[in-house]
């Protein structure tokens, strides 16, 4: 069974310990929220792949709200970061990227 949410907060700033491919399949949301700065590499490539196949069969739109621009993740393979969206986005998944407006210590995630 799968049980839909307008919006998910990635447990553990989006580590790949903490979700399975499992969860994605079955927890869906329009939006997801992924808090980590990159230390300890959170959040996860394989977090982000793990999603990506989950919510390729469904077809919808959705958006991932990264708390931090992949420019400001410290210690972080934003290069490869940045390779996944490209690859994910010509392999036909439907998100949108959100990222805090320069300088903004918060964000707002319009729900309606």
């Amino acid at each position: 069974d799968q049980v839909h949410f307008d919006l998910v907060k990635l447990p553990h700033h989006g580590s790949d310990r903490n979700v399975d491919d499992d969860f994605f399949e079955k927890v869906i949301a329009d939006h997801y929220v992924i808090s980590g700065d990159g230390r300890h590499h959170n959040p996860e490539i394989d977090t982000f792949k793990m999603l990506f196949k989950a919510r390729k069969e469904d077809g919808k739109s959705y958006t991932l709200h990264l708390t931090y621009p992949p420019e400001d993740l410290r210690r972080y393979p934003t290069d490869e970061l940045e390779k996944l969206f490209d690859e994910a986005a010509d392999d036909g998944a439907r998100f949108r990227l959100r990222y805090p407006e320069d300088g903004a210590s918060s964000m707002t995630i319009p729900l309606a």
